[in-house]
C-alpha cells in the first residue's frame, strides 16, 4: 500500500505539473505568430504608421531590417511608408527601440490570407487594452486586485495547479503519519 501511495505522490508532483504546463486558456496562443506579408511583383509593400488613437504618424523616421540589411525610411504626411527591393524572409520595423516583426513573401509565394499592405499601431507609452470589466470594490487603489483581493488575477489553470499541489501536500502528510507498523 505504501509503495503505491508513494508512486502516486511522485507522479502527482513530477509528471502532472509538466503535463499541465501545456494547458491554455481558451483563445490564447502558446507562441507568437508572425504576420505574413506578400510583396508586389516589383518587390514592394506599402505600410502605414498609426498612433494609439488611429491617427497617422507623419514625418517619422523608422528603420526596416532584414537578415542582410537595415534601411532608414520616413513616413509621408499620411503616415505611409514604402518598403522597396525586398525578396522576402523575416523582417522587422524598428520605431523608438520597439520592434514589429513579420514574414515577407515574394509575389505569388505567400500562404493564403497573407496581407498585401499593413498598419503598425505605435505608441510611446504602453497601450493597455481591457475587457471593460469593473471588479474594483475595496482595495483597488492599493493594488490588491479588487473584491477578490490579491488572488483576483489567478487564472483557472493556476487554481488547478494550486489545488493539485495542496492535494499532494495532504497526501504526503497522511503517508508520513501512517503508524500502521506490523511490529505492534
Amino acid at each position: 500500500m505504501r509503495t503505491s501511495v508513494i508512486t502516486m505522490l511522485i507522479f502527482s508532483l513530477v509528471v502532472m505539473p509538466t503535463a499541465l504546463t501545456n494547458v491554455q486558456a481558451a483563445g490564447q496562443d502558446a507562441q507568437v505568430r508572425l504576420l505574413n506579408i506578400e510583396l508586389s511583383s516589383a518587390g514592394t509593400v506599402a505600410a502605414q504608421l498609426l498612433d494609439e488613437h488611429g491617427r497617422p504618424q507623419s514625418k517619422r523616421t523608422i528603420e526596416f531590417r532584414t537578415a542582410t540589411a537595415a534601411v532608414q525610411l520616413q513616413t509621408n504626411d499620411n503616415g505611409v511608408f514604402m518598403i522597396k527591393g525586398s525578396t522576402g524572409g523575416n523582417a522587422a520595423v524598428i520605431i523608438d527601440d520597439q520592434a514589429y516583426a513579420f514574414r515577407m513573401w515574394a509575389h505569388g509565394t505567400a500562404p493564403p490570407g497573407a496581407l498585401t499592405t499593413f498598419n503598425i499601431v505605435h505608441a510611446n507609452d504602453p497601450v493597455v487594452r481591457g475587457q471593460g470589466y469593473d471588479d474594483c470594490g475595496e482595495g483597488c487603489g492599493e493594488g490588491y486586485g479588487g473584491r477578490r483581493g490579491r488572488v483576483g488575477g489567478i487564472s483557472g489553470g493556476q487554481w488547478l495547479g494550486l489545488g493539485l499541489l495542496a492535494a499532494a501536500v495532504v497526501a504526503i502528510v497522511l503517508v508520513a503519519n501512517d503508524d500502521d507498523d506490523a511490529s505492534n
